[in-house]
């Protein structure tokens, strides 16, 4: 159930981005034959159909799926809405709400979706149970109602002409309306029957139950059921006379004034719309055949672009390389805190490299690649070489100074004189 229930939710979404489309391209193509929107409102219902649909790139939805499957569950729980400002206000909410603790012993996601669901199915059985008694109620109303002709009945207990049936739906008058009142509705109506528009519009309602808590449904439903009433006035008024048009307006407003109450389930002539259908009707043209062409047009993009999710988002792999380290210089070795057994050792390296000629004029030594210095840089190594050896007279000696008091010395250098 919790499967169902978050996809009931991921699909409301998407739709609502088909609605507001829809709202949109209604006002740009008013001029537009009434029918073409039906077929607008036929790709909002496939939408909420819509269990697998297929992916390409050019889906318009910004995301195929807004509430992750593991929401309920996750450590830090987030939607995806493929709007990143959506995200940056709606995901801290839900980060700091909701997310688990230690001392709770569900997840309060967990809890919220399990009202959730109960509160939805509450909702589904209310409507469905309101569709039952209200057809029921009807039903009964017309239960005494007279045969005028095939397929159409009158009665006294209806105050506007409709509608009423799945299988084999019937018209219904109420007594006393006048000859050419009569005429025009039964046109209408026999209209509705050719066009299926009974089913339509119990498809819709049937939607309406499943995505009662979704606001943009109902306005959907709301004008489903007014282009339906304006197709069908298209459909019947296209071959009239301008004399006809105004008679079948006049007829319309009769009817609407009669009637009462708005009755959802049957199609009611007089039901929605009125002043704006009177106005279609006394103002139709027959629309151009290129503003039909656009209209498929506009309805091939919407389907494929609404109908479509987006192509999922292949992760970018990123390797950074480190920079690579030089190779050992003695400028960028690492240097030793100077100390007594390093410099000893130090010393001791340099005389170990030591080499001086026979005859004293050669010397040659080299440095450790490291040389030791002190914390404050201050103190470094410096070498001072002399030579002593003797003459050859007894306790005679001399000094020979090779290299004097040098000390910018750096690690691994050779000195050769």
């Amino acid at each position: 159930m919790n499967e169902l229930f978050l996809f009931v939710l991921n699909t409301g979404i998407a739709a609502g981005w088909v609605i507001l489309a829809v709202l949109v391209l209604r006002l740009l193509l008013y001029k537009s034959p009434k029918w073409t929107r039906l077929f607008l409102w036929a790709v909002v219902g496939i939408r909420l159909l819509l269990a697998f649909p297929m992916e390409s790139p050019w889906s318009l939805l910004p995301t195929a799926q807004t509430i992750p499957p593991d929401i309920a569950t996750a450590q830090t729980p987030a939607i995806e809405s493929g709007l990143p400002a959506i995200n940056q206000v709606v995901n801290p909410i839900l980060s700091h709400n909701f997310a688990p603790t230690p001392q709770n012993s569900a997840n309060p996601l967990q809890i919220w979706l399990f009202v959730g669901q109960v509160v939805w199915l509450v909702g589904i059985g209310a409507m469905a149970v309101y569709l039952v008694l209200q057809y029921w109620r009807i039903r009964r109303q017309v239960a005494t109602a007279t045969k005028l002709q095939e397929g159409v009945y009158q009665s006294d207990a209806v105050s506007s002409p409709f509608l009423l049936g799945i299988v084999k739906p019937s018209i219904y008058l109420p007594y006393g309306m006048a000859e050419a009142t009569t005429g025009y509705v039964i046109d209408h109506e026999q209209a509705h029957l050719r066009r299926k528009d009974h089913w339509w519009k119990l498809i819709g309602f049937l939607l309406l139950c499943i995505y009662w808590f979704h606001p943009l449904v109902w306005v959907a439903y709301g004008l489903l059921c007014k282009d339906i009433e304006l197709a069908c006035d298209e459909a019947v008024i296209k071959g009239m006379n301008p004399q006809q048009r105004a008679e079948y307006s006049q007829a319309l407003l009769d009817c609407s004034q009669a009637q009462r109450k708005r009755i959802l389930c049957p199609l009611a002539f007089g039901e929605v719309g009125v002043k704006e259908r009177v106005k279609g009707i006394l103002n139709y043209k027959k629309p151009g055949f290129w503003l039909i062409v656009l209209a498929f047009v506009v309805a091939i993009v919407v389907a494929v672009g609404f109908l479509t999710n987006p192509l999922p988002t292949v992760p970018t792999i990123s390797i950074n390389f480190p920079t690579p380290t030089p190779a050992p210089t003695p400028e960028n070795l690492p240097q030793e805190v100077l100390n007594q057994t390093n410099a000893e050792e130090c010393i001791q390296q340099v005389l170990d490299t030591l080499v001086v000629s026979r005859n004293m004029n050669e010397v040659s030594f080299s440095l450790p690649e490291s040389i030791p210095v002190s914390e404050d840089g201050k103190t470094r190594l410096t070498i001072d070489l002399s030579l002593t050896y003797s003459t050859g007279e007894p306790s005679t000696y001399t000094t020979q100074r090779l290299l004097e008091g040098r000390n910018n010395w750096q690690g691994g250098e050779s000195y050769s004189h």
